[in-house]
Formats: C-alpha cells, sequence, structure tokens
C-alpha cells in the first residue's frame, strides 16, 4: 500500500470526475479483465456523453486520496429482481494496486452498504468473478456469503460470476 492512500474519502462523482473514472475503469478492465462482464475494447470506445452519465450518476462511488480516484464502485437494482425486491447491488468494484491492502475496498462496501439501507434495501448483492479468487476471499472476509447461482458471460463463455449476498 502507497502510504499516501492512508488518508482518503469516499464519495459519490460528479460531472468533472469523468475523465479521472474513465481512466480508472479502463485501468480496471486492464489490470483484472476476468472481473468484469465489460470488455476494455468496448468500454474504451464510450463517448464523453456515455462518461458523463457515468460520473453524473447518483449510484457511482469513488474513493479519492490526494485528489486522486484510487478506487469505485456502483450501487443499483438488479432488473432480474422482482420489481419489490428489497437485494441492492454492488457492481464494478476497483481498487487500484497501491491501494490495495489500506481500508479503501471496506469503505466502499461500507458505502454501498449505507446507500443500499436507505433506498430501502436488506441485504447487498453482488457477482464475482469465479477465477479472481482474490476478490472472493475479500467479499467473503466483508461478510458475504455465495448463494450457489452462478451466471456466464453472453458471449465470453470462459467468464462465470458467482452470486453473493449479505445481511445489511
Amino acid at each position: 500500500m502507497d502510504e499516501a492512500v492512508a488518508s482518503f474519502e469516499i464519495r459519490p462523482t460528479a460531472l468533472d470526475d469523468w475523465e479521472a473514472l474513465r481512466s480508472l475503469r479502463l485501468e480496471a478492465l486492464l489490470d483484472t479483465p476476468a472481473a468484469y462482464g465489460a470488455e476494455y475494447a468496448d468500454v474504451a470506445t464510450w463517448t464523453p456523453e456515455q462518461w458523463y452519465e457515468m460520473a453524473a450518476s447518483p449510484l457511482t462511488f469513488v474513493a479519492v486520496a490526494n485528489g486522486d480516484l484510487v478506487g469505485m464502485a456502483r450501487g443499483g437494482h438488479n432488473d432480474h429482481e422482482p420489481p419489490d425486491s428489497t437485494a441492492r447491488w454492488l457492481w464494478g468494484m476497483y481498487v487500484t494496486p497501491r491501494a490495495r491492502g489500506s481500508r479503501v475496498a471496506a469503505a466502499l462496501v461500507d458505502f454501498v452498504a449505507s446507500w443500499a439501507r436507505s433506498d430501502g434495501g436488506d441485504e447487498l448483492c453482488l457477482f464475482v468473478a469465479r477465477d479472481v479468487t482474490r476478490a472472493r476471499a475479500f467479499y467473503r472476509k466483508s461478510g458475504f456469503n455465495e448463494t450457489g447461482f452462478s451466471v456466464t458471460h453472453d458471449v465470453h463463455v470462459d467468464k462465470v460470476f458467482e452470486e453473493m449476498r449479505r445481511p445489511l
């Protein structure tokens, strides 16, 4: 862990974060491509307007240390859940290598969990790539449990994502 990451804040993104958010998301897709449903080649072609939309979303959260984005996560609803579901979802989590081993990842999960509770959620859910053992271990340590349900990527059938849930 970089000592400069000892102090950080978690906050929703703002529109003017779009370029830093773009860099962080593309870094994530290069760093751990197996972890995400999106592909670098596709996301790299997004227009500025698509990045503005992501940055303007009240459900995109970032960790900021010394003015730099060092982590990100998104909250939301899953379209596959019933409309009255009280499950809320954690999507697209990433922490830069220099911030790993700090509290950034745990703080991002806590921030999304806080949003989920305030949005009426009673459990936080996610999909984690079966092949990314570091992430799976982190989520278990953070109170998530495997449900036994998994999904395979629509195009890249070698990518399997396992569902994990934790009560709020």
